[in-house]
């Protein structure tokens, strides 16, 4: 990315698996990102068996589908695996910026929606919002923060980066998972909410940055509808 003869360097990592996540920091420093953006899967909270290189192919078709979400403390654990990492934690000294949201595995649930949230609030495993916390002390966001609220729908965040005194990068974070219907509704499902939504118009109507990026952490042009942005109609 490039504005008025400077460059801006935002790293980004999706779907990480531990196995593969420890040896990327140092590698990853040495091109001084101004930002890095975890755009979700950060940790693979649900199955914490990681997979070999014999049988990584079958390794998501083991998550049984429709099984209960993991309770608070497996997610706690797998946090603290990534944040026990030596090189991560040089990594978050050298970096000045460094935010993110969610998907399906570090959100505690193999294809997580609106029904696992239910089933959450409901205590069956736990509240939600202690997902929710969980993640939000891994990325080291304010404890007075508006996110934190329990009125604050999800994880959905904006953050205003800037690249010397010329360039003004918005990131845009998008929660699909938090309000996501199931895929059997199709073509009346929704995924960001109402709230959201609201949220999301307003801050590109009001933004006055350079450059707005929107993250989203499911595939967003897919010529399938299984778990992307077009398994529904909004």
């Amino acid at each position: 990315m490039q504005g008025n003869s400077k460059e801006a360097h935002m790293d980004r990592l999706d779907a990480k698996h531990d196995i593969e996540g420890r040896r990327v920091w140092k590698y990853i420093s040495r091109r001084r990102p101004h930002a890095f953006l975890w755009m979700g899967d950060n940790v693979y909270a649900d199955h914490m068996q990681l997979p070999t290189a014999s049988d990584s192919r079958n390794f998501l078709w083991k998550l049984s589908e429709g099984k209960m979400p993991i309770p608070p403390p497996g997610l706690i654990a797998a946090y603290n695996s990534q944040l026990a990492n030596t090189e991560y934690t040089e990594f978050l000294r050298e970096v000045p910026s460094i935010a993110g949201t969610w998907d399906d595995h570090d959100m505690g649930e193999d294809n997580a929606n609106k029904i696992g949230t239910m089933q959450r609030e409901a205590c069956v495993c736990g509240p939600a919002e202690e997902s929710k916390e969980t993640m939000l002390n891994f990325l080291g966001v304010d404890e007075t923060a508006a996110i934190r609220s329990l009125d604050w729908k999800g994880v959905y965040s904006s953050h205003e980066i800037y690249i010397g005194e010329d360039l003004n990068v918005k990131v845009i974070f998008l929660d699909l998972r938090f309000e996501k219907d199931s895929w059997w509704l199709m073509d009346m499902g929704d995924m960001l909410g109402e709230q959201q939504w609201a949220w999301l118009q307003q801050e590109l109507q009001l933004s006055t940055a350079d450059v707005n990026l929107v993250v989203s952490s499911l595939q967003t042009f897919a010529n399938h509808r299984q778990d992307a942005t077009t398994s529904v109609p909004t």
